[in-house]
């Protein structure tokens, strides 16, 4: 009995580490907080900055321009196989009223712009790609639009003794929000793929590898006002005040 027992024990042990190779542990990015992830200037309130594993970075927030200098944003691959790196970063704008005039804005849109630069040495393949939403948050409608690189993605070399390198950006605009937005949340979800090919007896195998250097986002305002129905109120509820006062004064 003793030594069927040890016979399970030794089995159960082999299974576990059979499921261990098989199944390695999954680890999923975490979304870390910019060091200072809420504030605020003259023209803007922003809240819960922050980017998955920190791949963005800090911002350096000046006016309605928000700019990052993501040093750690790559993907590389060497002697085959592929890497991606996906990066979110995430924020929320409050417009403030003018810094002169006091008078209440609206955001009207947001555009960001990006560039990095890229490499492959042999067989290889490099990709840039990343979407850009808005949220109202005021009713949750969301409005989103791609990113649109230069050049276009996938860049390959197919030939094992060729090579190219250059730089890219990318540019994704959302404009002419509906009258009123005065808070928004952004995200920006990017992707960095590489990928090399592997060695043979014919060839030495390729490097590949792409990265995001910087990135600038900003924001477009004009002063807001107010729909038709809204001014209408606004004037019902003046012409009832002077309605009151002049009954107090009758009175």
């Amino acid at each position: 009995m003793q030594g069927k027992s040890v016979k399970r024990a030794i089995w159960a042990a082999i299974v576990a580490l059979g499921a261990s190779v098989v199944a390695p542990a999954i680890t999923s990015a975490a979304f870390v907080p910019w060091t200072v992830p809420a504030g605020q200037n003259t023209q803007v309130k922003w809240a819960g900055g922050g980017s998955t594993d920190a791949l963005w970075g800090d911002p350096v927030i000046n006016g309605l321009t928000f700019a990052f200098h993501p040093d750690q944003f790559r993907a590389e691959s060497s002697g085959g196989g592929a890497d991606t790196v996906d990066g979110l970063l995430r924020f929320s704008v409050d417009i403030l009223p003018d810094p002169v005039t006091q008078q209440p804005r609206q955001i009207t849109g947001f555009a960001i712009s990006e560039f990095g630069s890229y490499s492959i040495l042999g067989i290889g393949s490099v990709k840039a790609s990343g979407l850009l939403d808005i949220e109202n948050r005021d009713n949750n409608a969301h409005v989103n639009t791609p990113f649109v690189t230069n050049p276009v993605f996938p860049v390959s070399v197919n030939n094992p003794f060729g090579g190219t390198s250059g730089s890219w950006n990318g540019v994704a605009s959302i404009q002419n929000l509906p009258n009123g937005v005065q808070r928004v949340t952004i995200t920006v979800d990017n992707t960095l793929q590489a990928s090399s090919g592997a060695p043979s007896p014919t060839n030495p195998g390729g490097t590949a590898y792409i990265d995001k250097k910087g990135a600038d986002g900003t924001f477009t305002v004009s002063l807001f006002i107010p729909e038709p129905t809204s001014m209408a109120a606004v004037f019902a509820g003046v012409s009832l005040l002077l309605t009151r006062r002049r009954s107090s004064r009758i009175a």
